[in-house]
């Protein structure tokens, strides 16, 4: 086992590498904008949610097997027709989304329904 060792170390003096350590690690160029992709999803159709889980997959690069938390490793995304997506049940009514305001005081926050959502975002 010593001679073993004694070479890994002779090898690593000599290639400065760690020829022990067989894990990868990605690079700056794995995560380099050059080389990203770009995809278009079509929301016609699809479920608020579930489209928000495939984009959000793409952007942090979960589906790359070179994935690493650490570095941005993801794909840029382009959501297209996404006035027609749709959510299940009676969220289109019911749904409401919370916004604390620009000051983050209490009582400033103001309360906003999905279905008035298009009027104030296009």
């Amino acid at each position: 086992a010593t001679s073993v060792t004694c070479q890994a170390a002779a090898q690593l003096a000599s290639t400065k590498k760690d020829v022990l350590n067989k894990s990868y690690y990605p690079t700056s160029a794995d995560s380099a904008n050059t080389s990203k992709q770009w995809y278009v999803i079509d929301a016609e159709g699809q479920t608020l949610g579930r489209l928000a889980c495939l984009a959000a997959t793409y952007i942090r690069g979960k589906h790359l097997p070179t994935y690493s938390p650490s570095m941005d490793m993801g794909a840029y995304v382009v959501v297209i027709n996404a006035e027609k997506i749709q959510v299940s049940g009676n969220k289109f009514y019911d749904k409401v989304y919370f916004n604390q305001g620009i000051n983050g005081r209490p009582g400033s926050h103001r309360l906003e329904k999905f279905k008035d959502l298009p009027a104030r975002l296009p």
